[in-house]
């Protein structure tokens, strides 16, 4: 009976450490691919024009200023 015990420990471990070790992967490439698109948004961005950063610059201006509007510094 002890070279049976063996026998299916040798097969049935593989056969659960297989799906484990797969699911693993997935999830870690997942996470990954989140953390490097979250990089890439953060970064800023490039651009291949003056008058295209000029807008960029002034969208910026407008949503601080807007989010001033709303939200108004505290006194000192």
């Amino acid at each position: 009976m002890e070279w049976m015990l063996i026998l299916a420990l040798a097969l049935l471990v593989p056969c659960v450490l297989m799906p484990v070790f797969f699911l693993w992967y997935l999830r870690r490439g997942g996470l990954t691919f989140s953390i490097r698109v979250a990089r890439e948004k953060r970064r800023k961005p490039a651009f291949t024009t003056a008058a295209e950063a000029a807008q960029y610059e002034s969208i910026l201006v407008e949503d601080l200023k807007r989010y001033l509007e709303t939200h108004p510094p505290l006194p000192e």
